[in-house]
């Protein structure tokens, strides 16, 4: 397939130069979610691997964040919140992730609280 060559406008050429600089004015701020993403991520904590199974659960389309919500009702911004590990998710919103993300959870251990606090 050949290439089409496109000449802009000097405001086209431009505005695309302006987008360009407001985008790369965003990176940092890009950066710094994605690595707050994968730090909360990679916690050693129940949180962590529910958030690592909401990153690892297939998406067959780009409709899956809204469907994941509208399933679970939970908020945007909670899940946002949650993912980013900046807030916290109701036992209610964790039940319903476990479900709709079809979870199994296994317990690796049973003890009590007594002998937690020995340790």
């Amino acid at each position: 397939m050949a290439r089409k060559h496109i000449t802009l406008s000097s405001e086209d050429s431009q505005r695309l130069r302006d987008a360009a600089v407001a985008i790369e004015g965003e990176r940092p701020d890009i950066n710094a979610r994605v690595d707050r993403l994968r730090a909360a991520a990679e916690e050693d904590s129940f949180s962590g691997e529910l958030r690592r199974a909401i990153h690892a659960f297939p998406r067959t389309h780009h409709q899956f964040l809204p469907a994941l919500l509208e399933q679970t009702g939970i908020a945007q911004t909670e899940l946002r919140s949650f993912l980013l590990g900046e807030g916290a998710l109701s036992s209610f919103a964790i039940d319903r992730l476990v479900a709709v993300l079809k979870l199994h959870l296994q317990p690796q251990s049973v003890g009590t609280l007594n002998d937690q606090d020995q340790q």
